[in-house]
Parts: C-alpha cells; sequence; structure tokens
C-alpha cells in the first residue's frame, strides 16, 4: 500500500465521528513536550484545556471537536498520541516498530524503490507528491533519473538493477578491499587462512601479492 492512500483515522464517541490524521514530527515540534506528557498521563483536562485543544485542532480534519464534552475530548486528544506512536510507554515502542516493519517491507516492491529514487534525483520533489502520479509519469522520471545515475554519476547499470530487483547482495560476491590486500607473507598466510574470504578471491589476492613482489 502507498503510504499517501492511508484513510484518515476516526475518533467515535456515541453519534460522533471525528476524522483526524496522525500527528507528524512538525506538529510536535510546535506542540509542547511537556504538554503532551501531561495529556497522556491524564492530568487534569480542565487544566490544560487550550494545550488539548491546540492539540487535537491541529490533526483533526472531519467534524468539529465541540461537539465533544471535556472528558471526550481529552481522551480523544490521548488517542491522537497514542496512535501516533509518541507515548513514552512499551505500547507505543511496539506501535512504533509495526510502523517501520510495514514500511521497510514496502521497500521490497519495486515501485517503492522506484519512487525513493525519483526523490533523491529531484529533492524538491517529495515522496508523497510522487505516489499521487500515475504509472505513466513515474516511469518518465524513473527513466530520467536511471540516466542520470547511470551517465553522469557512474553508478553500475547491474548494481542499480540488482537493488531494484531486490537481489543485490545475492548473486554478487564482495570484492576483496584494499584492506584484504597482504604487505608480508605472514599477512599473507592470514588471509588464506580466513573463513570470510571464498577461494575465489584468495587466489586474486595471492596472485595480486605475488605479482607486487616480483615486481611485475
Amino acid at each position: 500500500m502507498i503510504t499517501s492512500d492511508i484513510k484518515p483515522r476516526q475518533y467515535h464517541y456515541g453519534d460522533i465521528t471525528l476524522g483526524y490524521r496522525l500527528l507528524s514530527i512538525m506538529d510536535c515540534q510546535d506542540l509542547s513536550e511537556i504538554a503532551m506528557s501531561n495529556i497522556t498521563e491524564g492530568t487534569n483536562p480542565l487544566d490544560m484545556y487550550d494545550d488539548i485543544v491546540a492539540l487535537v485542532e491541529k490533526v483533526t480534519i472531519l467534524g468539529d471537536i465541540e461537539d465533544l464534552p471535556l472528558e471526550a475530548l481529552h481522551n480523544y486528544a490521548q488517542t491522537i498520541i497514542s496512535e501516533s506512536g509518541y507515548n513514552d510507554d512499551e505500547e507505543s515502542s511496539v506501535k512504533f516498530q509495526e510502523i517501520y516493519e510495514k514500511c521497510d517491507k514496502e521497500l521490497d516492491e519495486p515501485i517503492h524503490k522506484i519512487i525513493t529514487l525519483i526523490s533523491d534525483i529531484y529533492p524538491t520533489i517529495s515522496i508523497s507528491e510522487i505516489e499521487s502520479w500515475p504509472i505513466d509519469k513515474v516511469i518518465l522520471y524513473f527513466t530520467r533519473a536511471k540516466f542520470i545515475l547511470i551517465g553522469m554519476r557512474g553508478i553500475d547499470p547491474e548494481l542499480l538493477n540488482e537493488i531494484l530487483s531486490g537481489e543485490s547482495g545475492n548473486s554478487r560476491e564482495p570484492t576483496p578491499t584494499i584492506n584484504s590486500t597482504p604487505q608480508n607473507d605472514v599477512e599473507l598466510r592470514e588471509v588464506l587462512n580466513s573463513g570470510e574470504l571464498t577461494n575465489d578471491q584468495k587466489d586474486l589476492i595471492l596472485r595480486e601479492y605475488l605479482e607486487r613482489k616480483s615486481g611485475m
């Protein structure tokens, strides 16, 4: 599921239904961290009425909060904070992990990798905006972004295809780094006895070592 397609959350109180979005990072920066903590901990809602209203007005996109009595308004604010994952408790930690795993899993799908790639090449275009495009526009921008990566930034086409197809790291053996190149016979023996390198990699290191030692 593309993230911009997620429907607003709903809060029900009797016959009243309110629609709200989750708190963003910017929302939390604008709101008082102390006030959010007090709302969550259940401090007397009358003492923080202004803070509650400020919070719910930021994210309510359907319905009128004036229809809620004070206790329900307080519960509504607590629900928003909890669902947004900003409670300092185990439940919120679990919710955060669930959100992370869901978003991370989305990157298994090539379309999300393509959208991310486009947003990197065109930094003035947000991911949410790209997600709202029709597929032909996404592909148009992707082909241009791919040309920039390969033709101008020198990215290996095979590596790019592996990343987009989800096969990165599976079909390509790691290339020995300069740190693996022995400087003397003792280091060479340690490298050849290493279990971290394949036989082909060891043969390559040995050949390069002998060529360098013989002055070839």
